[in-house]
């Protein structure tokens, strides 16, 4: 859960997330809270965009990869992927 609370840029003076103080200052308490969810569910939505992201290049590689080999094969398809 710590991970969350941690900002993206959080050694940056200003970024996407970051609310400056005079209007942090301003908000109710409720609205801080909601401010709050609202930032940490975006960086979690990101987070997991990112992963799906990763595991599609993953998977568009080894399809790739067993492409070629089935050339090698003479063109000859393996069962088990169709």
């Amino acid at each position: 859960m710590s991970e969350i609370l941690k900002y993206r840029c959080e050694s940056e003076v200003f970024f996407k997330d970051y609310l400056p103080d005079e209007f942090f200052i301003n908000l109710t308490e409720q609205q801080r809270i909601s401010f709050r969810e609202l930032r940490e569910n975006n960086l979690l939505l990101e987070k997991s965009s990112k992963e799906i992201e990763k595991i599609r290049k993953e998977i568009k590689l080894k399809y790739n990869s067993i492409k070629s080999l089935e050339k090698k094969n003479g063109g000859q398809k393996n069962t088990v992927f169709h």
